[in-house]
This record gives structure tokens, sequence and C-alpha cells, in this order.
């Protein structure tokens, strides 16, 4: 007989949202902003591949028996469980990026390509696999997991990060527009650590430690230059 047709379910998240799920396999799945989560309706089926466009913190199952492998696929690899807690971010126009917290995964590009990892790899707890935009494998390096994972728990945590990269992120997080108005301000480093909530007065600090301007106008800030580190006018209360 013909196999019944795999039935999938979607969930997505807004700037500023976050949704959590709960699967009969014992799954669990954290998602970040501006996320989108798609996933077979029975996850106890034949199949537990789920796309990701996004960010998700990913606490996999293993129900007994012989069930599928859980896999997160998403437009630059897939991201095979081995057993553990894994994040992976899939952002546009960026790496994909896969952080494993305890376990291991395997991590496989989506297009062959001349890798210096090959086309796939195994990521050890504590450590950072990437697949880059043109499709290439990085070994896997170690890294501060706790930079990864802290949005978790409400604070969101920056380790030598360049300025563009900060920005972006309190931008999903919390819901404003943003403009860098001179290109080199963006390569700059921030390494600090912010309530989630609390993100108005944060980006007074990036500023400061940076030497941005911030030039508020509603919602937007258009960030500039500032060797004299003056900071005006303070950012508004940001929704």
């Amino acid at each position: 007989p013909t196999p019944e047709p795999i039935v999938f379910r979607e969930v997505s998240t807004r700037r500023g949202e976050t949704a959590q799920l709960r699967f009969a396999d014992g799954t669990e799945i954290r998602l970040a902003p501006t996320s989108r989560l798609r996933y077979p309706a029975d996850m106890l089926g034949p199949s537990r591949d789920l796309e990701l466009d996004g960010e998700a913190y990913v606490v996999a199952g293993h129900p007994g028996g012989a069930r599928a492998p859980l896999q997160i696929r998403t437009a630059l690899g897939t991201t095979r469980d081995i057993g553990t807690r894994f994040v992976v971010r899939a952002l546009p126009d960026a790496p994909l990026e896969v952080v494993v917290v305890d376990g291991l995964v395997s991590l496989h590009a989506a297009v062959a390509s001349d890798s210096a990892a090959g086309d796939s790899l195994v990521i050890p707890p504590g450590s950072l696999g990437t697949v880059t935009t043109a499709g290439a494998l990085r070994a896997p390096r170690r890294v501060r997991v706790d930079a990864y994972v802290s949005w978790l728990d409400g604070r969101l945590s920056f380790v030598d990060t360049p300025v563009r990269d900060v920005l972006a992120t309190l931008a999903r997080w919390r819901s404003f527009d943003y403009t860098i108005a001179d290109p080199a301000v963006g390569n700059r480093r921030f390494t600090g650590v912010v309530d989630r909530e609390r993100t108005s007065e944060f980006l007074d600090v990036v500023a400061l430690t940076a030497n941005l301007r911030l030039e508020w106008r509603g919602d937007s800030v258009v960030v500039r230059d500032d060797t004299s580190r003056v900071t005006a006018p303070r950012a508004p209360a940001i929704r």
C-alpha cells in the first residue's frame, strides 16, 4: 500500500516573540524571534525532519523503538541529533551556526563543496560548527556556550561581537529598526550582557563602549561614528 502522506504544521515568531514546543517523542524546542519552524504533526511517525528559518534551541527526544533520526533542515545544511541539546542559528544572509551544549550532532552541508571539513562533520559539546553562505563546512571550534543560550534565561550575551551583529540581534528581540550610517562602525567589537527587557539602556552602553552616536527617530535609530562619545538624544522606550 502507498504510505500515507506526512502532515506538517508550522509555527513562526515575530520580532520580540518566542515560542516553546513539546512533542510526543520528548523533543523540546524553544524558538527565538523572527523564526519559523515546520514540523511533522506526528513526531512518532516515519519522519522527524524539521525545517527551520531563524534560531532555535533543541533538546532532542529519544523515544524507544526504531524511530527516525531527528533532523533540523535549513537552507545551508542539516543538523542530525546524536543525543544532545543544541542551538541552530540559520539567519538570513548569514552562515549556519550549530552550537552543541551536550552530546553530539552531525552537520551536513546542503550542497557538496570544496570544504576544509568535507561534506559532513561531528560537533562535540562546547563547540560551534559552521556552514558558510557559500556552502562550505568549517571544522568545529570551542566557544563560550553561554553566549549562545543565555536568551533562554532572558539575557542576551555578546563576546567580542561586531557591532553590526549586536544591533541585528537587539532588533530581533526588541521592536526597532536601525541604520548604520558609517559602515566601518559595524566592524567594531563589543562584549557585554543585557537583560533583554532593558534594551534601550543597553544601546546607550554599546554606544559609549564602541564610540557611537545614536540618533533616534521614533522607533528607528541611525548609528554613526562619534569619537567624542556623546550619545544623544537618549533612546526612547522600545516596545
